[in-house]
């Protein structure tokens, strides 16, 4: 089995052209004996740059924006031909490094954490089912009241594999 590795760097895909999709009719059957997988390492929307940056003024967290960011990435991915799309973990809306950081931007934080079944969920599920990719999503999941760092795998059927939330 060949395995090829696209990184996106900030938004950007490397290592492969492009192949623009203007229908759902030019989507074949995924190719499993040649493996492609395209891992993220983008910064959510809103997030001061770079991404250790320590200055948060006027920064607010945004749920739908990051959303939107993430359904670019997956489009963009599945049209290099990738096969899985791994996002890191916390990606919507992102982890915080520091218990400074965290005291003025907790609420935000809370009130943009994504929760399955939501709009931003169904939105995602529905991108990775056009898109014909799997999907490996790291995430603030929030439910009953409490957050979690969760982890989902999506098939290519926008089914969700796996659920998980890590200890």
């Amino acid at each position: 089995m060949k395995l090829t590795i696209l990184i996106s760097l900030l938004g950007l895909t490397c290592g492969s052209v492009p192949i623009l999709r203007t229908d759902s009719s030019n989507i074949s059957a995924p190719d499993y004996n040649n493996l492609t997988v395209t891992i993220v390492r983008a910064a959510p929307a809103n997030w001061p740059m770079p991404l250790l940056n320590k200055n948060w003024t006027g920064v607010e967290f945004d749920l739908n924006a990051t959303v939107a960011k993430g359904v670019t990435l997956i489009k963009e991915a599945a049209s290099n031909d990738a096969n899985l799309i791994v996002f890191p973990e916390l990606r919507y809306p992102k982890g915080m490094a520091d218990n400074i950081t965290i005291a003025d931007h907790l609420q935000s934080y809370v009130d943009n954490s994504i929760v399955v079944g939501s709009s931003q969920w169904q939105t995602i599920l529905e991108t990775v089912e056009n898109e014909n990719i799997y999907a490996v999503l790291g995430f603030s999941h929030k439910e009953d009241g409490l957050l979690y760092m969760g982890q989902a795998l999506i098939s290519p059927e926008g089914e969700v594999l796996l659920l998980r939330h890590k200890l």
